[in-house]
C-alpha cells in the first residue's frame, strides 16, 4: 500500500468520524 494511498485513506476516515460527531452534536442541540 503506498503512502498516498494510506493518507487519502485516513483523511477519509478522519471525515467520516467528523461528520458523524458534527451531525450528533447538531441533532443533541435541536432535540
Amino acid at each position: 500500500m503506498t503512502r498516498k494511498l494510506l493518507f487519502a485513506l485516513l483523511a477519509l476516515v478522519l471525515g467520516i468520524v467528523a461528520l458523524t460527531l458534527a451531525l450528533s452534536l447538531v441533532n443533541g442541540g435541536l432535540g
